[in-house]
Formats: structure tokens, C-alpha cells, sequence
């Protein structure tokens, strides 16, 4: 399975996962809780990758493996693996993210000198989470196996009510800072008529929620102000923290976006010095893709004049890190079964 999220693009061996977590946005694909269930084999899965599938731009686009299922499931781990050993055949220079609720398994220590891997560490405190037991040992393997600048903590999701009282949040982030985390994402959470019971505060009309994106309280991120002045670094996106791990700009252009954006971010300058060329840009996609879309600049931005797909507009701004102008957008399958458009 191969499809363009908003912070990389998604390749995945399997669907589906069984840890049941009330709040997974993915659940709601058929049959997922009683997965993982092979789609596609590793080999097909790269052939495919770099031969048929044609919004990848080789050593710029981030890929995230198995996120259609937990990469370190048991049974899954094998063939994670496996997808990392071809791209170092392939000589890959992306960023490759890593998502998991699980320790990796030692073998991945040797993988972190030959390709550059980012693995985020998924722990929300709620103690329904398969991992909220496990996490003294966890966080010992991982510091055995994941270099300090490649180890981040993903704490998500933030619900209202369960797990985001300020208090409860600064012990969380105490324990992966005193465990030499590189940094943690904060990340919200994604509504559906299937979770918006989990909410608990009576203060949110979950009816009015738009379950297009993530649910943030934005008063959430003045935590940063005393975390990154303890030097613990707080990202409010993924791709903030991946840019940061490269010394880069943020290429969705978060940056200076009100609820977005913030100035106590590690990341700050480098979005504030962003440098592209417009009409570079321009000319690689009419190279790469000819008539298929019509192209063009507008105020310093590419806009897509005719219909395209949501995996597009991510492509672009995964690749090359520009701004885009789309009025006529195509949702990818899974924001269709997401939102019940399928």
C-alpha cells in the first residue's frame, strides 16, 4: 500500500493491527482491528515504489514505514525490516520515519548509520494504551538500540478531558527528557463518530467538531516555552521535528501560521530562512508529469489549475517545500473512508 499523508509518504507491507486502540483514526477501514493482514510483499512493495508509483521524489520525499499497521508488531517486524534492507540496496537518502508503540527490536541498531531513520516512540499516558505497562523497559531498549538524535517521542493523542491536563503532561515529558529523547511531538486528535465519545470535557461541542482535522487546544503549546528553555525540545508537528532533524525548513509551510506555528520552536529559524526557487520547481514538475496537470506561478506559489488528488498537493509540498494554490482536490481513499465518503 502506498499513499501520500501530510507528513510523508506512506508505504505499507500490511493493513491492519490488533491492539484495538479506542481513538485510531484507521479503524475505521474494514477490518483493520482484526489485521495485520499482508497487502504486499516487501519486494513488490519497492519495485512498485520506484517504477509505477509517481508521486515519489527519490532522497527528498520523507517515507513512513508500515503505518497502515504497527511496523513492530510481531509479525510485521520481519517484513519492516526487510523494506529497510532494500532501500539501502537502493541507496535511499530520504528521511525515513518510523512510528511505533513498540521497542524496536535490537537488529534495527545497525540500520541507523546506513539510512536516515527518525523512529518516534508513541506514548500517550492513557492507561488503556497497550504500552502504558510496558513503558520502564521500553524506554530501556530503545536507549540501547536508537542514537540520541534519532529518538523522538510521539505524545499522542491529546484528548480533552483524558490526558491533557497540564500537570499530568509536564510528567510525561519529564520522563523522556531524563531518558535522552531527541525531542517530543504533541500531537491532537483526530475525530470520528466512532471516537468523539472518548472526549470528556464538556466544554467542546463535539458535533461542531470538523473531523478534517486533528483536534488542538492551542493553549496546549505554552508548555513549550518551559520545556525548550529546559532544552527539551517540544514540535507541534511531525514534520516540525523532522525538518529540525535535517536542519531544514518545514515544507508544509506551517510556519508563522496562527495555531501552527510558534516562536519558542527549535525549529523557528530555519523557516525563517527559507529558500526556494519558484520557477525551478515549476520546471521539475512539468518535466515530470507533462500535460497530465496544468501548472503555474502565482505569487510565488505553484497553483494547480485542473483536477488533481490530495496525494498531489502532498507530493509537492513533500518534495520541494513551495506553497500551493488547489481549488478542484480529489481526497485520497483513505480521507474517503475516514470520512465516510466511502
Amino acid at each position: 500500500m502506498i499513499e501520500h499523508l501530510k507528513s510523508g509518504l506512506s508505504i505499507s507491507t500490511h493493513l491492519g493491527c490488533g491492539l484495538k486502540c479506542s481513538y485510531c483514526i484507521l479503524s475505521t477501514m474494514d477490518g483493520f482491528n482484526e489485521g495485520p493482514v499482508l497487502q504486499i510483499k516487501p519486494k513488490d512493495l519497492i519495485f512498485k515504489l520506484f517504477n509505477e508509483y509517481e508521486f515519489y521524489c527519490k532522497n527528498k520525499t520523507p517515507l513512513m514505514l508500515n503505518n497502515r499497521t504497527d511496523p513492530f508488531l510481531p509479525t510485521v517486524t520481519p517484513y519492516t525490516l526487510e523494506i529497510l534492507d532494500l532501500l539501502i540496496e537502493k541507496q535511499v537518502e530520504s528521511p525515513i520515519i518510523i512510528i511505533s508503540k513498540f521497542a524496536p527490536p535490537t537488529v534495527l541498531k545497525k540500520y541507523f548509520s546506513l539510512l536516515n531513520i527518525c523512529y518516534f516512540y508513541s506514548y500517550s499516558g492513557i492507561d488503556t494504551d497497550f504500552n502504558y505497562n510496558k513503558l520502564k523497559s521500553d524506554l530501556q531498549l530503545i536507549k540501547n538500540v536508537v542514537p540520541r538524535s534519532s529518538r523522538f517521542h510521539y505524545f499522542r493523542p491529546i484528548i480533552p478531558g483524558v490526558n491533557d491536563d497540564f500537570e499530568f503532561m509536564k510528567k510525561i515529558l519529564n520522563i523522556f527528557s531524563e531518558n535522552e529523547f531527541d525531542a517530543t511531538v504533541i500531537a491532537g486528535f483526530r475525530v470520528t463518530n466512532l471516537n468523539k465519545h472518548l472526549i470528556k470535557k464538556e466544554t467542546i461541542d463535539v458535533e461542531k467538531i470538523d473531523y478534517n482535522h486533528k483536534l488542538v487546544d492551542s493553549s496546549i503549546y505554552e508548555i513549550n516555552k518551559i520545556f525548550n528553555a529546559e532544552n527539551y525540545r517540544i514540535f507541534r508537528h511531525t514534520s516540525c521535528a523532522i525538518a529540525n532533524h535535517f536542519n531544514s525548513f518545514n515544507k508544509l509551510n506551517y510556519f508563522s501560521k496562527c495555531g501552527h506555528c510558534f516562536e519558542s520552536c527549535p525549529n523557528y529559524d530555519n523557516c525563517l530562512n527559507k529558500r526556494i526557487n519558484i520557477k525551478d520547481i515549476l520546471k521539475e514538475l512539468k518535466e515530470k508529469f507533462g500535460n497530465e496537470y496544468n501548472f503555474k506561478i502565482k505569487d510565488n506559489k505553484i497553483e494547480i489549475l485542473s483536477l488533481c488528488t490530495q496525494e498531489l498537493v502532498a507530493y509537492i509540498k513533500n518534495a520541494y517545500g513551495c506553497e500551493i494554490i488547489a481549488t478542484n482536490v480529489k481526497l485520497s481513499k483513505s480521507e474517503e473512508v475516514i470520512l465516510g465518503e466511502k
